[in-house]
Formats: structure tokens, sequence, C-alpha cells
């Protein structure tokens, strides 16, 4: 037979427990939303620099080509095929 000290004792002991429990679970729910929090922020911000870094890299290849072509200025393929075979003509004549 339990005395009613170690009865008391248990009862407390669980609600101890079920305190404890219950703020472990506050723990994890602010804990779960922190960083669902922060890992939204962290895809915002890997958007961002993947955006500018595509950006930067559009430019350089522009760059590239141009100078490969050896000017600066927006002629179309067509153009310039057209040019380098009419100048091509003009040799043989």
């Amino acid at each position: 037979m339990t005395s009613w000290r170690s009865a008391k004792r248990r009862r407390l002991v669980k609600l101890e427990r079920r305190r404890w429990y219950a703020q472990l679970q506050f723990s994890r729910q602010i804990l779960e939303e922190h960083f669902s929090r922060s890992c939204y922020q962290n895809q915002q911000i890997q958007c961002c620099v993947s955006a500018c870094f595509a950006k930067d890299c559009k430019r350089r290849r522009f760059d590239k080509l141009e100078r490969r072509r050896g000017k600066h200025c927006l002629v179309s393929a067509d153009e310039d095929f057209s040019r380098l075979f009419v100048e091509e003509v003009q040799q043989l004549v």
C-alpha cells in the first residue's frame, strides 16, 4: 500500500512533467516559426543574388562577344553577314 505522500509526490511529478512538456511544445513551435521565417528570408536573398549574378553574366557575355567582333554596336547577324558578303563580292570584282 502506498502512502498519501508518495501518491501526492507522483501527482506533482506528473504535473511538472506536463508543464515541462507544454513548455517544450511551445518552444518547439516558436523555433519552427522562426526557422520557417529565416528560411523564407534566405530564399529571398538567394533569389536576389541569383538575379544580380545572371544580369552580370549576361552583360559580361555581351561585352565578350562585342570585343571579339571588334565593335560596340547592336548589329544583327543577318546585317553582319550581308555586309561581309558585299565586301567579298566587291573584292572579287
